[in-house]
């Protein structure tokens, strides 16, 4: 009863100034475009709404004009409330149209039209996918031709759902260094149940100056940029993740690639139809800082003339990633910690080291433990390398952020066996050496046949020949046959890495015969093998 009060005095009110207007001069509100006449406040009347929800709205109206003709139409005209408190309804309120009143090409109140089919001039239109909660303006229209005439502007306001809602913010957990998880409590009861667009999530940023309820929000940040345009004070727009999991109100959301030791405020919001409502708190979330983030360089290991394992270490814990890209950088020239450094343009990865410029290289790889650890090959013998272990976090604001840990140097051992050792191929397909002690087969992708690589050793009793074996091909088919004296060795196929191992019983000098033989099917891998690194001990 109360709203139907309401509806009638409003009614009244428009009716009896309707009447008063049509007995004196032009209304205000009255716009002239063309050589039809003006229309006048008794031409359109604009009745009250009807079925205002939280998204939809029915307008009612009745449009009499005295110029009618064949090239009409007629309906109304309208728009949300535009933030700017300056602007002028009356005059900027147009069909298809924007208000650029104060050049500022962030403010652009854009109108929508509905258009009425009815011949008597009456029309019943309703209005959907309104944002709850919000003022709209419309007006009444007569367009003949490319004339365009238009009532007073009127305004409803749809239905705002907060009473339903209850949201709060709660306490982050699960912090790292580059992850964090917010939570937060979003219950909006019956208004789950309605078609229109309902999103839920978290609001966030990193500007101190947003940490306030009433401005921490989208509307506040576009409002501020529209009047800060010309000042130096850079704010960057709030950023917002969703999640369709709700268990009973509660959410949370874990996000990644958070910059480590920075302070993110954020709040739970509820996003109907575009329209946004907030919880009344704020809550923070500090990631892990670098100085927690502290990476150690640890001795090498299994150093020999030509091969080190290289070993590093860091809080795995603290970081917040499942799987941490890691590696090393290792000179024999420089020992400056300021040398090491990934963003260094003259820093070259180990294995395109063959022609490089380059005196500080690196070798990358990954792990899901606080230790790990690389094996490199082909160093000189008795030599001195400096080596740095390092963690790659992720990429920040366009910048890598790596992690470094400390200068850590070993010596390589002599290798006064290595003239003993003779290393040749021939054949049809011999083997090819790359020049930096690796041997490479030649016979892919060609049915039965076989690469020979032959390896002569001048040995001693007791001493043990390895060697680096590398096999890419198809498995239990093509691969890799080593014999030596009468002793032939199974078929190394598939993908196949690691040490080959010869302990010699006497003094003398054996010929090991490594053949990649082919069969007369198909390949698969690379079709080839590689033979490398040869130490006598």
């Amino acid at each position: 009863m109360k709203n139907f009060l309401t509806y009638l005095t409003a009614f009244m009110i428009i009716a009896v100034s309707t009447l008063l207007v049509s007995c004196g001069d032009e209304p205000s509100g009255s716009k002239s475009n063309g050589g039809y006449g003006d229309l006048k406040g008794n031409l359109i009347a604009i009745g009250l709404t009807r079925d205002v929800t939280y998204t939809s709205a029915v307008l009612l109206g009745t449009v009499a004009f005295d110029k009618i003709t064949s090239d009409h139409t007629y309906g109304i005209v309208y728009m949300e409330e535009c933030e700017n408190p300056d602007f002028d309804y009356n005059l900027n309120l147009i069909d298809g149209g924007h208000s650029d009143k104060n050049a500022k090409y962030e403010y652009v109140c854009i109108s929508e039209r509905v258009t009425s089919s009815a011949s008597d001039g009456k029309f019943e239109k309703q209005l959907v996918d309104l944002k709850p909660a919000t003022t709209y303006y419309y007006r009444a229209y007569v367009r003949v031709g490319q004339n365009v005439n238009y009532s007073d502007v009127e305004k409803f306001v749809t239905t705002d759902p907060m009473p339903e809602i209850t949201m709060s913010t709660g306490e982050a957990t699960d912090i790292y260094a580059v992850s964090g998880t917010m939570n937060g409590f979003v219950n909006v009861g019956n208004l789950m149940d309605v078609n229109e667009a309902q999103f839920y999530g978290f609001i966030f940023t990193t500007y101190e100056q947003l940490n306030d309820p009433a401005k921490l929000s989208y509307e506040y940040y576009n409002e501020w940029k529209a009047n800060h345009y010309e000042t130096d004070e850079d704010i960057e727009a709030p950023e917002e993740v969703t999640t369709d999991k709700n268990l009973n109100g509660r959410i949370s959301r874990d996000l990644k690639n958070l910059i480590p030791g920075t302070t993110y405020y954020y709040r739970t919001f509820f996003r109907w139809n575009g329209k946004y409502f907030y919880s009344p708190e704020i809550k923070t979330l500090k990631t892990k800082g670098l100085d927690e983030i502290t990476v150690g360089t640890n001795p090498a290991t299994a150093v020999t003339g030509k091969t080190a394992t290289l070993n590093g270490t860091f809080p795995y814990s603290l970081v917040g990633l499942e799987k941490v890209t890691c590696g090393f950088m290792i000179s024999k020239v420089y020992s400056n910690p300021s040398e090491f450094n990934m963003e260094n343009e003259s820093v070259s990865e180990w294995a395109d080291r063959k022609g490089s410029n380059s005196e500080v290289f690196y070798i990358q790889g990954s792990t899901t433990n606080k230790d790990f650890s690389v094996t490199i090959r082909d160093l000189e013998s008795e030599t001195i390398y400096y080596v740095c272990a390092y963690i790659y976090l992720g990429t920040f604001n366009g910048k890598p952020m790596y992690v470094y840990g400390p200068i850590q140097w070993f010596k390589t051992e002599a290798t006064e066996n290595e003239s003993n050792i003779n290393v040749w191929s021939d054949g049809q397909y011999p083997w090819r050496p790359d020049g930096y002690g690796y041997w490479f087969s030649t016979n892919r992708g060609i049915d039965n046949s076989q690469s020979r690589l032959y390896v002569d050793v001048n040995h001693k009793a007791g001493q043990k020949l390895t060697f680096l074996l590398i096999v890419s091909s198809e498995s239990g088919y093509d691969g890799v046959r080593i014999s030596y004296d009468q002793f032939t060795s199974g078929l190394f196929s598939g993908a196949y890495e690691d040490n080959y191992s010869i302990t010699f019983s006497s003094t003398g000098t054996t010929t090991i015969i490594i053949d990649y033989v082919k069969d007369s099917s198909s390949f698969a891998g690379d079709d080839m093998a590689i033979v490398g690194e040869f130490s006598l001990q």
